[in-house]
Protein backbone atom coordinates (compact mmCIF):
# COMPACT_ATOMS: atom_id res chain seq x y z
CA UNK A 1 0.00 0.00 0.00
CA UNK A 2 1.18 3.48 -0.83
CA UNK A 3 2.32 5.27 2.30
CA UNK A 4 0.63 8.61 2.92
CA UNK A 5 1.69 11.50 5.04
CA UNK A 6 -1.44 12.60 6.85
CA UNK A 7 -1.01 15.41 9.32
CA UNK A 8 -3.50 15.92 12.08
CA UNK A 9 -4.01 19.69 12.21
CA UNK A 10 -6.94 19.96 14.60
CA UNK A 11 -5.06 21.78 17.35
CA UNK A 12 -4.04 24.62 15.07
CA UNK A 13 -7.74 25.36 14.89
CA UNK A 14 -8.47 24.53 18.51
CA UNK A 15 -5.78 26.92 19.71
CA UNK A 16 -7.47 29.77 17.93
CA UNK A 17 -10.62 28.92 19.84
CA UNK A 18 -8.91 28.42 23.20
CA UNK A 19 -5.83 30.66 23.17
CA UNK A 20 -5.40 30.55 26.89
CA UNK A 21 -5.01 26.79 27.07
CA UNK A 22 -1.64 25.23 27.93
CA UNK A 23 -1.02 22.27 25.72
CA UNK A 24 1.56 19.57 25.20
CA UNK A 25 3.24 17.91 22.24
CA UNK A 26 2.15 14.56 20.92
CA UNK A 27 3.18 12.46 17.97
CA UNK A 28 1.96 9.05 16.82
CA UNK A 29 3.32 7.02 13.92
CA UNK A 30 1.25 4.10 12.66
CA UNK A 31 1.66 1.61 9.84
CA UNK A 32 -0.23 3.63 7.28
CA UNK A 33 -0.31 7.23 8.45
CA UNK A 34 1.43 9.80 10.52
CA UNK A 35 -0.57 11.80 13.05
CA UNK A 36 1.16 14.83 14.48
CA UNK A 37 -0.30 17.23 17.02
CA UNK A 38 1.54 20.55 17.20
CA UNK A 39 1.00 22.47 20.43
CA UNK A 40 2.63 25.20 22.43
CA UNK A 41 2.15 27.26 25.58
CA UNK A 42 2.09 30.51 23.63
CA UNK A 43 -0.45 31.94 21.24
CA UNK A 44 -0.41 30.56 17.72
CA UNK A 45 -1.88 31.92 14.49
CA UNK A 46 -3.16 30.28 11.34
CA UNK A 47 -0.61 32.03 9.14
CA UNK A 48 -0.16 28.87 7.11
CA UNK A 49 -3.86 28.97 6.23
CA UNK A 50 -3.89 32.35 4.50
CA UNK A 51 -7.34 33.53 3.56
CA UNK A 52 -8.11 33.47 -0.15
CA UNK A 53 -9.89 36.43 -1.77
CA UNK A 54 -13.51 35.37 -1.28
CA UNK A 55 -16.15 38.04 -0.84
CA UNK A 56 -18.18 36.68 2.03
CA UNK A 57 -18.18 34.21 4.91
CA UNK A 58 -17.50 30.49 4.70
CA UNK A 59 -19.99 28.68 2.49
CA UNK A 60 -21.09 25.10 3.15
CA UNK A 61 -21.82 23.09 0.03
CA UNK A 62 -23.39 19.61 -0.02
CA UNK A 63 -22.94 17.26 -2.98
CA UNK A 64 -26.03 15.10 -2.87
CA UNK A 65 -28.14 12.59 -4.74
CA UNK A 66 -30.35 9.80 -3.42
CA UNK A 67 -28.71 7.34 -5.80
CA UNK A 68 -25.33 5.73 -5.34
CA UNK A 69 -22.73 5.44 -8.07
CA UNK A 70 -23.21 8.96 -9.49
CA UNK A 71 -19.76 10.23 -8.43
CA UNK A 72 -20.75 12.16 -5.29
CA UNK A 73 -17.49 11.35 -3.52
CA UNK A 74 -15.40 11.83 -6.65
CA UNK A 75 -17.02 15.21 -7.18
CA UNK A 76 -16.62 16.33 -3.57
CA UNK A 77 -12.90 15.52 -3.57
CA UNK A 78 -12.33 16.96 -7.05
CA UNK A 79 -14.17 20.22 -6.36
CA UNK A 80 -12.38 20.56 -3.03
CA UNK A 81 -9.05 19.97 -4.73
CA UNK A 82 -9.82 22.62 -7.37
CA UNK A 83 -10.80 25.17 -4.72
CA UNK A 84 -7.68 24.40 -2.68
CA UNK A 85 -5.50 24.67 -5.78
CA UNK A 86 -7.00 28.11 -6.36
CA UNK A 87 -5.86 29.18 -2.90
CA UNK A 88 -9.07 28.79 -0.92
CA UNK A 89 -9.15 27.23 2.52
CA UNK A 90 -11.20 24.04 2.19
CA UNK A 91 -12.56 21.42 4.56
CA UNK A 92 -14.15 18.21 3.28
CA UNK A 93 -16.64 16.48 5.57
CA UNK A 94 -17.38 12.77 5.06
CA UNK A 95 -20.97 12.14 6.15
CA UNK A 96 -21.31 8.73 4.51
CA UNK A 97 -20.74 5.69 6.78
CA UNK A 98 -19.28 3.92 3.74
CA UNK A 99 -16.38 6.37 4.23
CA UNK A 100 -15.45 6.46 0.54
CA UNK A 101 -14.12 10.01 0.78
CA UNK A 102 -11.95 9.00 3.73
CA UNK A 103 -10.64 5.98 1.82
CA UNK A 104 -10.06 8.15 -1.26
CA UNK A 105 -7.74 10.40 0.73
CA UNK A 106 -6.25 8.01 3.29
CA UNK A 107 -6.09 4.74 1.39
CA UNK A 108 -7.68 1.33 1.78
CA UNK A 109 -7.51 -0.23 5.21
CA UNK A 110 -7.45 3.07 7.05
CA UNK A 111 -9.83 3.36 10.00
CA UNK A 112 -9.75 6.74 11.77
CA UNK A 113 -9.36 6.87 15.51
CA UNK A 114 -12.21 9.37 15.66
CA UNK A 115 -14.81 10.35 13.09
CA UNK A 116 -17.92 12.42 12.37
CA UNK A 117 -20.04 10.07 14.45
CA UNK A 118 -18.04 11.12 17.50
CA UNK A 119 -18.65 14.76 16.62
CA UNK A 120 -22.40 14.36 16.17
CA UNK A 121 -22.75 12.36 19.38
CA UNK A 122 -21.07 15.16 21.30
CA UNK A 123 -18.02 13.11 22.27
CA UNK A 124 -15.55 15.39 20.41
CA UNK A 125 -15.58 18.80 18.74
CA UNK A 126 -14.99 18.63 15.00
CA UNK A 127 -11.66 20.45 15.24
CA UNK A 128 -10.25 17.45 17.11
CA UNK A 129 -10.86 14.96 14.30
CA UNK A 130 -9.67 16.92 11.25
CA UNK A 131 -6.95 15.23 9.21
CA UNK A 132 -4.93 16.64 6.32
CA UNK A 133 -4.21 14.75 3.11
CA UNK A 134 -0.93 15.40 1.32
CA UNK A 135 0.48 13.62 -1.74
CA UNK A 136 3.21 11.09 -1.11
CA UNK A 137 6.67 12.56 -0.66
CA UNK A 138 9.37 11.42 -3.04
CA UNK A 139 7.35 11.71 -6.22
CA UNK A 140 8.09 14.18 -9.00
CA UNK A 141 8.36 17.54 -7.19
CA UNK A 142 7.17 19.35 -10.31
CA UNK A 143 3.79 17.71 -9.80
CA UNK A 144 3.43 19.43 -6.45
CA UNK A 145 1.43 22.58 -6.64
CA UNK A 146 -0.48 24.95 -4.42
CA UNK A 147 -3.44 23.18 -2.93
CA UNK A 148 -2.22 19.59 -3.14
CA UNK A 149 -3.15 19.17 0.53
CA UNK A 150 -6.76 18.87 1.71
CA UNK A 151 -8.26 19.00 5.19
CA UNK A 152 -11.01 16.49 5.85
CA UNK A 153 -13.20 15.20 8.67
CA UNK A 154 -13.32 11.40 8.27
CA UNK A 155 -16.22 8.97 8.47
CA UNK A 156 -16.40 5.40 9.73
CA UNK A 157 -18.64 2.37 9.25
CA UNK A 158 -19.34 2.69 12.98
CA UNK A 159 -21.58 5.63 12.14
CA UNK A 160 -24.16 3.07 11.01
CA UNK A 161 -24.55 2.02 14.64
CA UNK A 162 -25.14 5.57 15.84
CA UNK A 163 -28.05 6.68 13.66
CA UNK A 164 -30.93 5.70 15.94
CA UNK A 165 -29.28 7.31 18.95
CA UNK A 166 -28.69 10.58 17.09
CA UNK A 167 -32.32 10.76 16.01
CA UNK A 168 -33.43 10.73 19.65
CA UNK A 169 -31.45 13.85 20.51
CA UNK A 170 -33.49 17.02 20.89
CA UNK A 171 -30.99 18.98 18.81
CA UNK A 172 -30.96 16.30 16.07
CA UNK A 173 -31.97 18.41 13.04
CA UNK A 174 -29.24 21.02 13.49
CA UNK A 175 -26.42 19.08 15.15
CA UNK A 176 -24.12 19.14 12.08
CA UNK A 177 -24.81 22.81 11.46
CA UNK A 178 -23.89 23.51 15.09
CA UNK A 179 -20.74 21.35 14.90
CA UNK A 180 -19.47 23.18 11.82
CA UNK A 181 -19.93 26.57 13.45
CA UNK A 182 -16.68 26.14 15.37
CA UNK A 183 -14.54 25.81 12.22
CA UNK A 184 -16.35 28.02 9.72
CA UNK A 185 -14.16 31.05 10.57
CA UNK A 186 -11.08 29.12 9.42
CA UNK A 187 -12.31 27.97 6.00
CA UNK A 188 -13.69 29.60 2.88
CA UNK A 189 -15.55 26.47 1.82
CA UNK A 190 -16.78 23.34 3.57
CA UNK A 191 -17.85 20.55 1.19
CA UNK A 192 -20.00 17.70 2.48
CA UNK A 193 -20.01 14.25 0.91
CA UNK A 194 -23.41 12.67 1.53
CA UNK A 195 -24.68 9.07 1.67
CA UNK A 196 -26.79 7.50 -1.12
CA UNK A 197 -30.03 7.55 0.89
CA UNK A 198 -32.46 10.00 2.47
CA UNK A 199 -31.87 9.02 6.07
CA UNK A 200 -30.08 10.60 9.04
CA UNK A 201 -26.80 11.76 7.56
CA UNK A 202 -28.32 13.13 4.37
CA UNK A 203 -30.87 15.08 6.39
CA UNK A 204 -28.18 16.54 8.65
CA UNK A 205 -26.00 17.44 5.67
CA UNK A 206 -28.69 19.33 3.80
CA UNK A 207 -29.80 21.10 6.96
CA UNK A 208 -26.22 22.27 7.56
CA UNK A 209 -25.58 23.36 3.96
CA UNK A 210 -25.91 26.85 2.52
CA UNK A 211 -26.17 25.39 -0.97
CA UNK A 212 -26.15 22.06 -2.74
CA UNK A 213 -25.37 20.61 -6.15
CA UNK A 214 -26.53 17.37 -7.71
CA UNK A 215 -24.34 14.93 -9.65
CA UNK A 216 -26.49 12.90 -12.05
CA UNK A 217 -25.55 10.05 -14.32
CA UNK A 218 -27.56 10.46 -17.56
CA UNK A 219 -29.31 7.13 -17.18
CA UNK A 220 -32.88 6.23 -16.22
CA UNK A 221 -32.20 5.16 -12.61
CA UNK A 222 -30.13 8.27 -12.01
CA UNK A 223 -33.15 10.37 -12.90
CA UNK A 224 -35.37 8.45 -10.49
CA UNK A 225 -32.98 9.15 -7.60
CA UNK A 226 -33.09 12.83 -8.47
CA UNK A 227 -36.88 12.99 -8.18
CA UNK A 228 -36.80 11.53 -4.69
CA UNK A 229 -34.13 13.84 -3.33
CA UNK A 230 -35.87 16.91 -4.72
CA UNK A 231 -38.98 15.95 -2.74
CA UNK A 232 -36.90 15.46 0.41
CA UNK A 233 -35.16 18.80 -0.01
CA UNK A 234 -38.49 20.63 -0.19
CA UNK A 235 -39.41 19.08 3.15
CA UNK A 236 -36.06 20.09 4.68
CA UNK A 237 -36.49 23.64 3.42
CA UNK A 238 -39.96 23.81 4.96
CA UNK A 239 -38.81 22.55 8.35
CA UNK A 240 -35.17 23.36 9.06
CA UNK A 241 -33.30 25.13 6.23
CA UNK A 242 -35.49 27.50 4.20
CA UNK A 243 -32.51 29.30 2.63
CA UNK A 244 -30.93 26.16 1.10
CA UNK A 245 -29.86 27.12 -2.44
CA UNK A 246 -29.80 24.73 -5.39
CA UNK A 247 -26.77 25.64 -7.49
CA UNK A 248 -27.66 23.18 -10.21
CA UNK A 249 -27.00 19.69 -11.46
CA UNK A 250 -24.17 18.26 -13.50
CA UNK A 251 -23.94 15.08 -15.53
CA UNK A 252 -21.16 12.73 -14.49
CA UNK A 253 -19.43 10.00 -16.48
CA UNK A 254 -20.70 11.91 -19.46
CA UNK A 255 -19.68 10.61 -22.86
CA UNK A 256 -20.33 13.18 -25.60
CA UNK A 257 -19.91 10.45 -28.22
CA UNK A 258 -22.95 8.54 -26.94
CA UNK A 259 -26.09 9.47 -28.79
CA UNK A 260 -28.44 6.70 -27.70
CA UNK A 261 -32.01 7.76 -27.11
CA UNK A 262 -32.12 7.24 -23.33
CA UNK A 263 -28.92 9.16 -22.70
CA UNK A 264 -29.97 12.19 -24.71
CA UNK A 265 -33.61 12.05 -23.63
CA UNK A 266 -32.66 12.35 -19.96
CA UNK A 267 -30.28 15.24 -20.64
CA UNK A 268 -32.98 17.05 -22.61
CA UNK A 269 -35.73 16.30 -20.10
CA UNK A 270 -33.78 17.53 -17.08
CA UNK A 271 -32.72 20.62 -19.00
CA UNK A 272 -36.37 21.42 -19.65
CA UNK A 273 -37.38 20.67 -16.05
CA UNK A 274 -34.66 22.67 -14.28
CA UNK A 275 -33.87 25.26 -16.93
CA UNK A 276 -30.66 25.63 -18.88
CA UNK A 277 -29.22 27.95 -16.22
CA UNK A 278 -29.28 25.09 -13.70
CA UNK A 279 -27.45 22.62 -15.95
CA UNK A 280 -23.79 22.88 -15.05
CA UNK A 281 -20.57 21.65 -16.65
CA UNK A 282 -20.67 18.02 -17.79
CA UNK A 283 -18.00 15.76 -16.29
CA UNK A 284 -16.60 13.49 -18.97
CA UNK A 285 -15.82 9.85 -18.37
CA UNK A 286 -12.05 9.52 -18.08
CA UNK A 287 -9.87 6.55 -17.15
CA UNK A 288 -7.40 8.87 -15.44
CA UNK A 289 -9.88 9.34 -12.58
CA UNK A 290 -9.80 5.62 -11.78
CA UNK A 291 -6.01 5.71 -11.87
CA UNK A 292 -5.92 8.65 -9.47
CA UNK A 293 -8.27 6.93 -7.01
CA UNK A 294 -6.27 3.70 -7.09
CA UNK A 295 -3.12 5.64 -6.25
CA UNK A 296 -4.89 7.66 -3.54
CA UNK A 297 -4.43 10.96 -5.33
CA UNK A 298 -6.70 13.76 -6.40
CA UNK A 299 -7.17 14.18 -10.13
CA UNK A 300 -5.80 17.74 -9.99
CA UNK A 301 -2.57 16.38 -8.55
CA UNK A 302 -2.09 13.27 -10.66
CA UNK A 303 -3.51 14.29 -14.04
CA UNK A 304 -4.23 18.03 -14.14
CA UNK A 305 -4.23 18.03 -17.98
CA UNK A 306 -6.85 15.29 -18.27
CA UNK A 307 -10.35 15.92 -19.59
CA UNK A 308 -11.97 15.17 -16.25
CA UNK A 309 -9.65 17.55 -14.38
CA UNK A 310 -10.46 20.32 -16.86
CA UNK A 311 -14.17 19.62 -16.46
CA UNK A 312 -14.03 19.87 -12.67
CA UNK A 313 -12.11 23.15 -12.92
CA UNK A 314 -14.80 24.54 -15.18
CA UNK A 315 -17.50 23.32 -12.80
CA UNK A 316 -15.68 24.91 -9.87
CA UNK A 317 -15.67 28.27 -11.62
CA UNK A 318 -19.40 27.96 -12.29
CA UNK A 319 -20.15 27.20 -8.65
CA UNK A 320 -17.97 30.09 -7.50
CA UNK A 321 -19.85 32.46 -9.78
CA UNK A 322 -23.13 31.48 -8.11
CA UNK A 323 -21.80 31.45 -4.56
CA UNK A 324 -19.87 34.69 -4.94
CA UNK A 325 -21.72 36.77 -7.57
CA UNK A 326 -20.22 40.09 -6.39
CA UNK A 327 -16.57 38.99 -6.81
Amino acid sequence: MTTLKIQLIQLSILIMLTLSSKLTVLGLLSKYTMFVVFTTQTQLTLSSMSKAPFAGPCRVLAIANNKGGVAKTTSTVSLGSCLRWMGFRVLLVDMDPQANLTTNLAGKGFEPESHMGDVLSGALPIQQIILSYEPVEGEDPEQKQLGSNLDYAPASYLMNLMESGLQKKREYPTMLRTALRAVRPFYDFILIDTPPNLQTYMHLSLTAADAWAIPVEPELFGQEGLIKIMEAVESIKDVSNPSLQLLGLFFTRFNPKIRNSTHQEIVDELTREFGADKILQNIRKDASMIKAQRRTHTIQYLAPESNVAADYRALTHQLLAQLNPTA
